[in-house]
């Protein structure tokens, strides 16, 4: 018969606060624990789990850093209304520390799936208020021409208010984390000669079968455009490597 003597190592104090922390964050996202819901107090959720109040402090701490918690001072720790911005700042840093050398070939991958369904749902949802969103960045696009950094949040501006002009609030959040690697490109695709000329272009475009609500044409106006923008940033990212190695 095996022994099963050793196989199993005791708890470390670490994996105690984890499990606090794990607890405690499943009774969270089950929404057991609503937002704005205060916890019991540290000792007695201590007594709760069979733990020093050192390891439910420790794991309080560990729900603060994830952004599920927060300490109100004088009053207790409460359970938090959810906040996107540490998901999309999680995502965003990954991105930015795991830069290939083929960014531009994945980054339009991305945007060619992800933006073509939220242009046509846009198109079919859209306000007024998100048209004129749109109308208000295009106009800023025309006025920044000569500028690479006001000109790409412009770009920016006006692909997010697709996103918003959904009224899915998953497509913005899933949009956001690209923002750095979205403004590189627009920046990049501005030094690609009249290239601004045919971003305005299509942006007038899509803007324009918005208005009318053509989902189909919406979409197909956004699949052109970012292929044309593809071919723009990977040609203008080439030539300026081209002259930094030559320098």
């Amino acid at each position: 018969m095996k022994n099963a003597s050793g196989l199993v190592a005791p708890l470390k104090r670490e994996l105690l606060f984890e499990r606090v922390a794990q607890e405690l964050a499943n009774l969270i996202l089950t929404g057991e624990l609503k937002a704005g819901t205060k916890l019991p107090s540290e000792h007695n959720l201590a007594q709760q789990f069979g733990v020093s109040r050192n390891v439910v402090r420790e794991g309080l701490r560990s729900l603060i850093e994830q952004g599920l918690v927060v300490v109100r001072a004088g009053s207790g720790v409460y359970v938090r209304v959810p906040d996107e911005s540490k998901v999309v700042d999680a995502f965003s840093r990954y991105m930015q520390l795991n830069r290939t050398e083929n960014w531009v070939d994945e980054l339009y991958e991305v945007r060619r799936t992800l933006e073509a369904d939220i242009a046509a749902l846009a198109a079919e949802r859209a306000t007024e208020e998100d048209v004129k969103a749109l109308e208000d960045a295009l106009a800023s696009m025309h006025a920044h021409t000569d500028d690479p950094r006001q000109w790409a949040l412009a770009d920016w501006d006006f692909h997010k208010a697709l996103a918003r002009a959904t009224h899915n609030t998953l497509f913005p959040l899933l949009l956001e984390p690209l923002y750095e690697q979205v403004l590189r490109a627009f920046e990049e695709g501005w030094y690609y000669p009249k290239a601004y000329e045919s971003g305005l272009r299509f942006h007038a475009e899509i803007l324009k079968q918005m208005r009318a609500h053509h989902a189909k044409a919406v979409r197909e106006a956004m699949l052109a455009h970012l292929q044309v923008s593809y071919l723009e940033v990977s040609n203008a990212s080439w030539q300026r490597s081209a002259e930094e190695i030559a320098v």
